[in-house]
């Protein structure tokens, strides 16, 4: 079993991957794509059978969630136990680190189906990363998950375009012809604050995907934008027409979406991804002492940077500054109900479904939105799981600073890896 100290460079030239790891790997990220691509819902209202109710909602409810949790959950462990016995190993560390939360998804669990749900979901998602950082050890497995990633970021990004330019302009249009009926079932007054945020926000086109937000979308889309620019310096041996292809037609599509969207925070890490990968592309690094790469600073500055951004919008400048800007004024407000909401259940949180009721309450009095979630994945982790919450937050900082010290397209394997994405799209 190889030793956690091992570096992703000594332990990826073990073992070779056989058919198993290729296929196995390639049903994980089909299972990520097949998330990405469908509505989801945890209200059980939503899980009916389609034999008894021909109107169903056409999407993935908590019943369908659970199942493709646990196939992913079966696919991780094909892939672990594939690299322990190829002799690569596996890093229990890793694995430990994404096992620790789940004490308190059991225990909220055999409460609540809804905390069980969305508790397996997020447990299958971490085990997943894991299953997925071990598969890519392996000769060419980078290439085909990277590859698999961008297509589905651009299936996204195809999606995006329609709802810009086809669906929202109907959307609005049924809105401006029943603008009191819609409102009205919302329970909400023309002139109330929230029938003018609602408003606000229906009338900005943005592309949501299959999410639900355009924050989420533009932040893949970022990501995307970043990787195919970053593999593109890095790799050696690619033809010029390939790289224009690249670089021009799929990150100017990326990028264009994300203009579109005007997502504040995706833009911010774009800048950064793209500022930060130039420095490492360009800036020899000493012999000897490969350092933490480009990627590796990226992931620290992605998250430093915006929450001190949060941090000087909310505690310093007041809310009435920037001419009543509420963007970031209300993340700071939702980082203040995070923080109460954990100080109120340290140990185990308020369960994985629990934000939004515990929310209510302990959130600021004149922000008039609902929020399901504290805008911030660690955040949410500490209100709903407590102190167990450490045990993914390692896991995101153990997997940082690997990959900062990784390679992130390997040479041999460049032909490959872009014939696959173009496969893929």
């Amino acid at each position: 079993m190889a030793d956690t100290r091992h570096t992703l460079e000594e332990i990826e030239t073990q073992g070779k991957a056989g058919f198993l790891l290729p296929v196995v790997t390639s049903l994980l990220l089909g299972l990520i794509a097949l998330r990405c691509f469908v509505a989801s819902t945890f209200d059980p209202a939503f899980d009916v059978d389609p034999l008894n109710d021909p109107l169903q909602w056409f999407g993935i409810g908590p019943g369908l969630g659970a199942l493709l949790s646990a196939l992913s959950l079966i696919v991780s462990s094909i892939i672990l136990l594939e690299a322990r016995f190829s002799g690569r190993g596996i890093d229990r560390l890793l694995l430990l680190f994404a096992s620790i939360p789940l004490i308190p998804i059991i225990l909220h669990g055999t409460l609540s189906a809804a905390d069980m749900s969305r508790g397996l979901d997020w447990f299958a998602a971490s085990v997943g990363a894991v299953a997925i950082a071990h598969a890519v050890r392996a000769p060419g497995m980078r290439s085909l998950v990277l590859s698999m990633l961008l297509g589905i970021a651009a299936v996204i990004c195809a999606h995006g375009f329609v709802q810009i330019l086809l669906e929202h302009p109907m959307t609005v249009k049924y809105f401006e012809i029943n603008s009191e009926e819609t409102l009205a079932s919302f329970g909400w007054a023309p002139d109330s604050e929230q029938a003018r945020l609602y408003t606000r926000r229906l009338l900005q086109p943005e592309a949501t995907g299959w999410f639900g937000l355009a924050n989420l979308v533009s932040g893949l889309l970022a990501f995307g934008t970043v990787l195919i620019l970053s593999s593109t310096v890095r790799v050696r041996g690619i033809s010029d027409g390939l790289r224009v292809f690249l670089l021009v037609i799929v990150s100017g599509l990326f990028l264009c979406l994300l203009f579109l969207n005007g997502s504040k925070g995706a833009l911010g890490a774009l800048v950064i991804g793209l500022v930060i990968t130039c420095l490492s592309v360009f800036t020899p690094q000493r012999a000897g002492r490969p350092g933490f790469s480009g990627m590796g600073w990226l992931a620290l500055f992605g998250v430093v940077i915006p929450a001190g951004a949060i941090f000087v919008r909310g505690a310093i400048l007041g809310e009435v500054s920037l001419g009543g800007e509420k963007s970031l004024l209300f993340r700071w407000h939702y980082v203040m109900g995070a923080l109460r909401i954990f100080s109120s259940e340290p140990w185990f949180g308020v369960g994985p479904d629990g934000f939004q009721s515990a929310i209510l309450s302990l959130k600021n009095p004149f922000n008039p939105e609902d929020p399901t979630s504290a805008h911030n994945v660690i955040l949410d982790w500490f209100s709903t799981l407590g102190l167990f919450a450490f045990g993914w937050v390692f896991l995101l900082v153990l997997l940082t600073l690997r990959l900062g010290k990784a390679k992130l397209v390997s040479v041999e394997d460049s032909s490959r890896a872009w014939i696959l994405f173009v496969a893929a799209l």
